[in-house]
C-alpha cells in the first residue's frame, strides 16, 4: 500500500513539473518579451540584444526625398537617461507594434536611432506619416513593423531628443 502511494506521489510530482516546464517554454518568449516576431524584426536575437544592452544610442534627423536615400541633417545627438530607457522599452516590447495588418505607403524617413553594442549596430528608420520602422542590423536590412500603438511614447521621445524641431513639434501624437 505504502508503495502504490509513494508512486502515486512521484506520479502527481512528475506530471505537475511537467506542466509547469510546458508552461515555462511556452510563455517564456513572451514574458521576456523576445516573442518570433520582435526577434524577425530586429534580425534575431543579437539585434535584439543591442537594442536592450546598447553601450551607446544615437539620434540623426533626416530629409528623404521620394526615390533618394535620405541624408543626415541633424546629428548625431547622443540619447541617454530617461528617453533611452525609455526608447529601449517601448521598442523592444512586442506591444509596441501592430502585428495583423500591413499599410499601402510610401516611408518618408525622418528619424534614424543608432543603437551600439561592442562592434554591433542596429539602426531604426521612423516615419511618423505612416508610423512605419525599418530595423538594418550592421548594414543589412533585416525588419520593418508598424509602431502605431506606441506612436505617442515614441513621438515625445524623438521630441526629447530633437527639442527644437519645430516639424517634430507639430506632428500629432495620434494621427
Amino acid at each position: 500500500m505504502v508503495k502504490i502511494k509513494t508512486v502515486m506521489v512521484f506520479g502527481v510530482i512528475a506530471a505537475v513539473t511537467a506542466g509547469v516546464l510546458w508552461f515555462l517554454v511556452t510563455r517564456a518568449p513572451a514574458a521576456s518579451g523576445s516573442t518570433p516576431e520582435l526577434l524577425k524584426l530586429f534580425g534575431g536575437p543579437e539585434g535584439l540584444a543591442v537594442i536592450r544592452g546598447a553601450d551607446k544610442i544615437e539620434a540623426f534627423r533626416l530629409n528623404h526625398s521620394s526615390g533618394q536615400r535620405p541624408t543626415v541633417t541633424e546629428g548625431p545627438v547622443a540619447v541617454s537617461g530617461a528617453v533611452a530607457e525609455s526608447l529601449v522599452s517601448v521598442l523592444s516590447s512586442h506591444d509596441c507594434y501592430e502585428w495583423s495588418y500591413a499599410k499601402v505607403c510610401k516611408p518618408v524617413w525622418g528619424v534614424r536611432l543608432s543603437f551600439y553594442r561592442g562592434a554591433d549596430r542596429v539602426d531604426v528608420l521612423f516615419c511618423f506619416q505612416c508610423d512605419e520602422l525599418s530595423v538594418s542590423l550592421n548594414g543589412t536590412k533585416v525588419g520593418s513593423g508598424y509602431f502605431e500603438p506606441t506612436r505617442p511614447e515614441l513621438l515625445r521621445a524623438i521630441q526629447a531628443i530633437f527639442p527644437n524641431d519645430q516639424v517634430l513639434r507639430e506632428l500629432p501624437e495620434r494621427r
